[in-house]
């Protein structure tokens, strides 16, 4: 079996009568003189090194915190699509219809004092009550949509303003808005 070069040249740039005490007791000019190509493998060995060392570094330090801030955005963009399916399918409902029944009967006590009273202090007196209860409701139902349904669909939207399907979500949303303007506006 023949000596590797590198005992070699290590063997060869010993002092005479010297014995090594290690692989690494020699200069390493003395073996980069005898070859340059050990100098070759021996940048090649450290720029692996150095590479391995650096690429769980650069990982960790550019790739995990845009990789985990993708991943929260989503998980609230989750979070705003149920709490705004919970609002649309829950908790509106009974505010809409508290709403109608509170305006509704607005509207009979009003036919009802008009054609009765002519006296306008009286009916404002009468009809005072159920003001209240119908501006009450829709209070309660404009806040609902308004600033927590309008909120949690602006969110929604921010995910990713350019996706198709959000766009037109949100052209369903605007409309229903400016119809719902319209019919305060009545």
């Amino acid at each position: 079996m023949p000596i590797p070069p590198l005992v070699v040249a290590t063997w060869d740039c010993l002092p005479a009568g010297a014995w090594p005490s290690s692989p690494w007791s020699q200069s390493l000019s003395c073996l980069l003189s005898r070859d340059p190509r050990w100098g070759q493998v021996l940048m090649s060995l450290l720029l692996g090194a150095l590479l391995t060392f650096l690429a769980p570094i650069a990982v960790q330090r550019i790739i995990v915190p845009k990789v985990d801030a993708r991943k929260r955005r989503e998980e609230r963009w989750e979070r705003d699509v149920l709490a705004l399916t919970e609002l649309l399918t829950i908790e509106v409902p009974p505010l809409a219809r508290s709403a109608q029944i509170a305006t509704g009967v607005l509207q009979e006590v009003n036919l009802a004092v008009l054609v009765k009273d002519a006296d306008p202090g009286r009916r404002d007196r009468l009809m005072r009550e159920p003001a209240k209860g119908a501006r009450a409701s829709m209070d309660a139902y404009s806040d609902a949509i308004e600033v927590r349904g309008d909120g949690l669909a602006d969110r929604i939207v921010r995910l990713d303003p350019t996706d198709p399907g959000l766009v037109r979500f949100e052209n369903q949303w605007v409309l229903l808005s400016s119809m719902r303007a319209g019919l305060k506006a009545v």
